[in-house]
């Protein structure tokens, strides 16, 4: 758990870092473009956040039909197999009168 999180710790680092970089850049080279991009900035964050929490429940949906149909083909291999030894019964039934 710790690996995973000092990892997640450095790519949120880089990530800031690249984009402090690329603002600091963009505002050398062409300003007026980057002030107009900066309104958009928060638009692109609010889409990317909505359609994060629209995936992980979607996510969670799915996981919970998963294991709706995991328990049902369960219980369904069990009666096959109940099914299957009960008609088997007879053969054995009439196996054993014949050896008797």
């Amino acid at each position: 758990m710790s690996t995973l999180r000092s990892f997640q710790v450095g790519q949120f680092i880089q990530f800031v870092a690249t984009f402090i970089g690329a603002f600091v850049i963009s505002f050398t080279k062409g300003w007026l473009l980057t002030v107009v991009m900066l309104s958009s900035i928060p638009l692109v964050v609010l889409s990317g956040a909505m359609m994060s929490l629209v995936i992980a429940k979607a996510s969670s949906t799915g996981q919970a039909a998963y294991s709706k149909s995991a328990s049902v083909v369960e219980q369904t291999i069990g009666s096959i197999r109940t099914v299957s030894t009960l008609a088997k019964n007879n053969i054995e039934t009439l196996f054993y009168f014949v050896i008797t």
